[in-house]
This record gives structure tokens, sequence and C-alpha cells, in this order.
């Protein structure tokens, strides 16, 4: 059927085909309000220095084992004293802030029970928080944070440097001997949307648009008989 035959068809039923627009509007309205909102995302890098900085002077005392030093801090930030500091500092609840080691959860060893453990997320909340010690050469702790907005998502990442520094250099710990925290950078935040509900909130909606104007246009309706035609005369 041409589209100019099936558009005046639509035309002539057009108090079905409003009734589906309508329809298809209640429904896109409601897949808008139910559709998962936005999560805020940072990034931001700790370095760990010695207190004469090996990257003024490489070989500065302590220079050589700072790497081992990092990865075991990066392991440390995992632990629930941890977890506990950094909620504290975030303003966050520490029953709904997930730390996650990325070195301990990949498996060495590809067996079944590791992968499945891998794929596995603690159950947190919706504050996450993944730790990454990526180069063992380099006194490096990647963060990345999530929550459900770009401010608390940034505050997760500034509150675990705070929460390491105050475990590498506690107060009263001398500073010539005591090696130095800091960010590399002040945390890039960002805002992440749910792709899959976007794509369910248009297509849904226009799949049953569709649906209705094939049925409109296809399902036969009783015509009435034209007015002033003449019916069977009886004599």
């Amino acid at each position: 059927m041409e589209l100019v035959s099936i558009l005046q068809r639509l035309w002539r039923r057009r108090l079905f085909t409003g009734a589906a627009v309508a329809i298809t509007l209640v429904i896109a309205i409601a897949l808008a309000r139910g559709s998962s909102p936005s999560a805020g995302l940072a990034t931001s890098s700790i370095v760990v220095q010695t207190p004469q900085s090996q990257v003024v002077d490489e070989n500065a005392t302590g220079a050589e084992n700072l790497p081992a030093r990092v990865a075991l801090l990066a392991n440390y930030m995992a632990t629930n004293t941890m977890k506990d500091r950094i909620a504290a500092a975030a303003g966050v609840p520490a029953d709904q802030l997930a730390i996650i080691d990325n070195e301990l959860s990949t498996p060495l060893v590809p067996t079944p029970l590791p992968s499945r453990l891998a794929g596995y997320t603690p159950a947190g909340g919706p504050y996450t928080l993944v730790v990454a010690d990526d180069d063992p050469q380099l006194p490096f702790v990647q963060l990345q944070a999530s929550a459900p907005d770009e401010p608390s998502a940034a505050r997760i990442v500034e509150a675990a440097e705070r929460a390491l520094a105050a475990v590498v250099a506690p107060p009263g710990a001398n500073r010539k001997v005591t090696p130095e925290v800091s960010l590399t950078s002040p945390p890039t935040v960002s805002e992440v949307s749910s792709h899959h509900s976007v794509v369910k909130a248009v297509l849904i909606p226009l799949l049953t648009l569709a649906i209705c104007c094939m049925a409109i246009v296809m399902i036969p309706f009783g015509h009435r008989p034209r007015r002033g035609s003449a019916g069977p005369r009886t004599t």
C-alpha cells in the first residue's frame, strides 16, 4: 500500500489515530520518569613521593622500593578500615560505598571460580571507588569513583587521597623520612547517563505507535451506507 493511501486512511480514522498518539505519549512519559538517573564519575591519580622527591632526584633515599610500597597501599585501600575512613571524609554512608581493588579482582589464572569472582561487584550501593596500580614500576595509584552526582564522586576521590595520606604520614611523623601523598591533579568529573534507558524510552513508544497505526490501517471497519443511496424497491 502506498504511503499516500496509508496517510489518507489514517486521516479518515483520525479518532483512532489520535488515541494511538495519546497512548504513545503516556508510555513515553512513564518510561522517561522510570528511567535510571545519570551518575557522576570522577577520576584522578595519587602519587607517593619520597621526601626529597624522586622526580627531582632519581637516587633519592627510598625511591628503589617505593613502587612496591605503593602496590601494598593500593591493596590496603580496599580494606574495611579504609572504607570507613573514606566514607566518613566524603560524607557518604559506609554501607553504601564499595571499594574495588582492580589488581585483586583480576585472577592471575583464568580458572572458572576466579573468573566468576572477577565479574562480581561487591554490594555497596550507589557509591563505588575503583583502585588500580596499573604500572608496578611507577608510584601511582589510579582512582575512579562513581556516585549519584558529580560532586559526590569528586569528594570520594579527594577523601581517598586524604585517608591514604593519613596512613602514610600520620600526625607527628618525621617529614624528613616520611613519603608524601598527593593527587596529581584535581578530580576530572563527568556525567554518565544510562544508554539503555534512553534507547528504551525512545524505541518502545515508536514501536507502539507503529503497531497501532498498522492496526488502524489494516483492520477493516464497517462502512455506513452513503446518504441518498436508494435501497431495493418493492412493488
